[in-house]
């Protein structure tokens, strides 16, 4: 394999792979080009997930975490966003809450959960 190609490679599959596109966990990552009925899938399906990138449909094992220990600060943090889960959830179940989220949210690619998220972890600091 030439150079070019190596380095093709890697920007393809970005950082976290090797030049072979391997993920952290030694696993290839597949491409998958499917019809588009199944285009939209995405998630997670028994052990295999199914990720968007870049446009591109992705299927990778699903990671193990069974082992991981987190300190202190990162159980706060999965805490916090526990809790602005729960608050965006409550708000967009009640229309008079979610209306001046409705119209503060007007980028593209910026969605009403996402700013109700990042509203109560601003608002938290």
């Amino acid at each position: 394999m030439s150079q070019d190609n190596r380095e093709e490679k890697r920007s393809r599959y970005g950082e976290e792979t090797d030049k072979i596109g391997r993920d952290k966990g030694g696993f290839r990552m597949a491409d998958v080009q499917l019809n588009a009925a199944l285009a939209v899938i995405r998630g997670r399906v028994g052990d295999v997930v199914f990720k968007k990138r870049n446009g591109k449909l992705y299927i990778s094992r699903r990671p193990d975490f069974s082992k991981r220990k987190l300190s202190a600060a990162q159980k706060e943090s999965v805490a916090r966003f526990r809790a602005a889960v729960r608050y965006a959830q409550r708000v967009l179940a009640n229309p008079q809450e979610r209306m001046p989220f409705e119209r503060a949210v007007q980028k593209p690619g910026k969605t009403l959960y996402n700013s109700i998220i990042a509203d109560y972890l601003n608002r938290q600091t």
